[in-house]
């Protein structure tokens, strides 16, 4: 009884999360099933539309598993949680800072792009250009901000053990 009240419990919470649905709707049809998958998930953290999230996805060539790793900003708590994929399935919080964008050195690139979106540099974002030529370095970042709605889709950036964009 205990696991049945557990199952329904958790299916209600994925089911009726409506960043998840703001989500679908900025976004539209997604092609890549198990990564849906692992975004419902992440955003299941966090029911406000006072929400932003940044993510970037790598295909695996070895198993063919996409592989997503990104970052939840609350507006109002300012709180910023890492978030990356363990498997097709599965999601580890990484960590949770509150009012900080203390750098994560494996959340470098998602800092950047948050940092400057919420200095209100939108257009310097959007004309980066890739760090790398090779479809094997890098991956797009994509940013949903729920509270206006929108969507942008950043270059694959990459930045050094001296925390300077690489371009």
């Amino acid at each position: 009884m205990k696991n049945l009240f557990l199952y329904l419990l958790l299916f209600l919470m994925f089911s009726c999360n409506p960043l998840y649905k703001e989500f679908n709707s900025i976004n539209g049809k997604r092609e890549h099933d198990s990564e849906n998958s692992l975004i419902k998930i992440i955003l299941a953290h966090d029911t406000s539309k006072n929400s932003l999230f940044i993510f970037s996805r790598n295909r695996s060539f070895e198993n063919n598993n996409v592989n997503v790793e990104g970052v939840l900003y609350n507006f109002s708590s300012k709180e910023t949680t890492f978030f990356k994929s363990i498997d097709k399935s599965k999601v580890e919080i990484v960590s949770k800072i509150n009012n900080s964008l203390t750098i994560n050195r494996d959340f470098k690139e998602e800092l950047f792009i948050l940092e400057n979106y919420l200095s209100g540099k939108e257009a310097y974002l959007l004309n980066l250009h890739d760090s790398f030529s090779s479809s094997e370095i890098g991956s797009m970042f994509y940013l949903y901000d729920f509270k206006e709605s929108k969507k942008l889709n950043i270059n694959a950036i990459v930045i050094n053990q001296d925390n300077k964009l690489i371009q």
